[in-house]
């Protein structure tokens, strides 16, 4: 992990690599996932998984394979 604090602003972004939450609480990938997380700004919850209007995408990498479902990182192999 990483922190990054800037001397201007109250401002702190932590970034995250290999991040797995393995317990399947509800919106887990919403929550634990995200390559950055930050002080100032609040991260989104999902309200489905079909289609972007309802992802959780911000500080994510969400794909789909042509069927306009979206995934994110559900284990982390390596970091």
């Amino acid at each position: 992990q990483i922190l990054m604090h800037s001397k201007d602003s109250q401002h702190v972004v932590m970034l995250t690599a290999g991040q797995l939450e393995l317990n399947n609480y509800g919106n887990t990938e919403a929550k634990y996932t995200k390559f950055a997380y930050s002080s100032r700004f609040g991260f989104t919850l999902e309200r489905g998984r079909f289609g972007l209007k309802h992802a959780a995408c911000d500080s994510m990498l969400l794909l789909a394979d042509g069927d306009d479902y979206f995934r994110g990182r559900r284990e982390c192999e390596e970091v």
